[in-house]
């Protein structure tokens, strides 16, 4: 497959005499995850199909709004995403009921077959991932991993609110 990286070396824990930051691992994880998800051969490769799909699957009938700020993905990028996703039937866009302004986006058939595709492979990655790794310290891990996400957001919400105040 013309996906697939180089083989290489693991990288030594310490670049150049300065010790490596959990920034540079976690962007490599995120890297090399996303290359295992392009061996599936499924249309989930793409990070903004992959987070709506996946909020669809667990919150189906949201606004195009809701699915920003759930995802963290801009309103332009979920907007194209929504539209690529209807066009190849894995959503439909239906009026609200309530308000006619709004508009509701649910999973089809055919979306939540690709949801599962995508649990299965995202299933075999975890396995890969967490290989070697205790239960106990994914346990210490996984707590971690959200206060970093959780300092990120918190910095976004400020910046943005500093901008909106300018």
């Amino acid at each position: 497959m013309g996906n697939k990286l180089p083989v290489r070396p693991p990288r030594p824990p310490h670049c150049g005499g300065k010790p490596e930051h959990p920034s540079r691992v976690i962007n490599e994880i995120s890297r090399l995850f996303a290359a295992k998800m392009r061996e599936s051969e499924n249309e989930m490769t793409q990070e903004s199909v992959r987070l709506i799909i996946i909020h669809l699957a667990h919150e189906d009938g949201v606004t195009q709004l809701d699915l920003v700020q759930k995802t963290h993905l801009s309103p332009p990028t979920v907007s194209l995403t929504v539209k690529k996703l209807e066009k190849l039937g894995y959503i439909s866009r239906v009026p609200d009921t309530v308000d006619q302004r709004a508009v509701r986006v649910f999973l089809t058939e055919k979306g939540r077959e690709l949801d599962n595709a995508s649990r299965s492979a995202i299933d075999d990655i975890n396995k890969i991932l967490t290989q070697n790794i205790s239960p106990e310290e994914i346990e210490i891990l996984l707590p971690l991993l959200r206060r970093m996400r959780d300092n990120l957001l918190n910095d976004l919400m400020c910046d943005e609110g500093e901008q909106t105040h300018k």
